[in-house]
């Protein structure tokens, strides 16, 4: 008994640690030498625009331990609005919790840099930098917390769940600035939370950097089906 019982208990840790990795993970490995994101990977533009994306390229930033992984590639720094990135995902995210964690330094104490969700109508769901502060939004739904501090890293994670006609979405996350505050599972409580109904049906299937009126670095995109997922090295 107490060898079966051990041999269930370990199919259970090998199962979790295969489970344990992104389903994505964009590090943007590329030579430091490219001068824009381009159509590196599949990120475009624009949603709406099958462009390449015209975001500079830049050496790693350095994460100050802010980050649980090490800086891996090069980041992307869009310098206006007019620099967006896109990137369409291999799977629909309706029905699905997907957690996320990135990398952001803004570099300056106001205006909107953030990680966004987008549907194939052009709903958006986003976190990152509104007005200057750290923010989550749903559509019309904006939750803000404290200013986020120039020339600081910070390592956002936390989840976006859209139910299965992508009508309702729900966000919620952290930010970090010390990896040693970082939660080892996942949080009861989070800083920012935004959640939306919305009347037409949504097709969630995307990923987009954007910008208005500020400046910041991106790097180290990871979407998991877990908190372990993307805030653990595998």
């Amino acid at each position: 008994m107490k060898y079966l019982v051990a041999l269930a208990l370990g199919s259970v840790v090998t199962m979790a640690n295969l489970h344990a990795e992104p389903w994505f993970h964009e590090p943007f490995d590329l030579s430091p030498d490219t001068e824009t994101l381009g159509n590196y990977n599949g990120w475009q533009a624009n949603f709406d625009n099958k462009g390449p994306s015209e975001i500079p390229v830049s050496k790693p930033f350095g994460y100050n331990q802010a980050s649980p992984f090490p800086p891996a590639g090069v980041a992307i720094q869009p310098l206006n609005s007019k620099q967006t990135s896109y990137r369409l995902l291999d799977r629909k995210l309706n029905g699905e919790r997907v957690y996320f964690s990135f990398v952001m330094k803004p570099y300056r104490d106001s205006g909107t840099a953030t990680l966004r969700f987008r549907s194939t109508t052009g709903g958006v769901v986003s976190v990152g930098m509104m007005g200057g502060k750290f923010a989550a939004k749903a559509f019309g739904d904006l939750n803000e917390a404290e200013p986020m501090e120039p020339k600081t890293t910070y390592f956002i994670a936390g989840y976006a769940e859209f139910n299965d006609d992508g009508k309702a979405m729900d966000i919620q996350a952290n930010a970090y600035t010390d990896v040693s505050d970082l939660d080892l599972t996942e949080p009861d409580d989070w800083e920012v939370a935004a959640k939306r109904h919305v009347g037409k049906d949504q097709v969630w299937q995307a990923v987009a950097f954007n910008l208005a009126s500020s400046s910041a670095a991106f790097d180290d995109l990871r979407l998991g089906e877990t908190w372990t997922d993307v805030v653990e090295e595998q």
